[in-house]
């Protein structure tokens, strides 16, 4: 299930916390690559600044308010999504509109909208049902015919 996937992924995150230091140019060198490993970044962003501005500001009377903040981060990459978990959950896609149309980008805010709206509903549902809520109809007609295709191999094959 997604909710199974999620705590895989955060246990595996947990225990590599130790390789964490590496800088992205540093892996990049290491590797020898010519381009860029990533074009693309997923920020999810747990760390509640505007709420604990609030909080620090009730318990210690510092003479002057902090309101309506808001942080942009610039970033090199052609796509970022941030995630923020707000009462409800909220996303923003930044991205190069060199490198991506916007019609591409509704898209993708759509699909995401989909997904993140399955898995609140149903944590507990499988990724393969979250794969069927995004394919079109020729693509669930191909992965059709393929498990019709290998529910039929014999052993001989």
């Amino acid at each position: 299930s997604f909710k199974e996937l999620v705590r895989v992924v955060q246990a595996e995150s947990i225990d590599s916390e130790p390789h964490h230091f590496v800088s992205l140019a540093s892996i990049q060198t290491a590797c020898n690559v010519e381009s860029s490993l990533l074009d693309h970044v997923l920020i999810f962003q747990n760390y509640p600044l505007g709420d604990e501005l609030e909080s620090l500001q009730e318990k210690y009377d510092v003479g002057f308010t902090f309101s309506d903040l808001e942080a942009l981060e610039q970033t090199n990459y052609d796509l970022s999504v941030e995630i923020y978990p707000l009462p409800t959950l909220h996303f923003d896609l930044r991205y190069n509109h060199l490198a991506y149309s916007i019609a591409k980008m509704d898209r993708v805010a759509n699909e995401l909208t989909t997904l993140f709206t399955a898995i609140s509903k149903t944590p507990e549902i499988s990724v393969g049902e979250l794969r069927k809520l995004l394919a079109s109809p020729d693509e669930l007609g191909e992965d059709a015919k393929f498990l019709a295709a290998a529910m039929n191999i014999d052993d001989e094959f």
